[in-house]
């Protein structure tokens, strides 16, 4: 495993720990280290006591674009799909 994918790795482990809180998931669906591509499946978990504590995708998105920033990985676009 190539130290940008350890690095994905590791971005997808903390916000899917961050996620499962409310009952999300993310799944990776691939990552194409030389066109800068992380391409998600996202299923929006769903807090009864909190409406607003659900991350959407959009944010989602900008959050695991920032964490492969700071990670040093170069990622010219973050494709997160929402599944059912």
């Amino acid at each position: 495993m190539s130290d940008q994918d350890a690095a994905v790795r590791e971005v997808l482990d903390s916000m899917s720990q961050i996620v499962a809180r409310d009952g999300g998931e993310i799944k990776l669906v691939g990552f194409d280290a030389q066109a800068g591509v992380l391409n998600v499946e996202y299923r929006m978990g769903i807090d009864p006591d909190c409406d607003t504590c659900s991350i959407p995708p959009e944010m989602l998105q900008s959050f695991l674009a920032e964490g492969l920033k700071a990670h040093g990985v170069a990622a010219n676009q973050v494709i997160v799909a929402g599944v059912e």
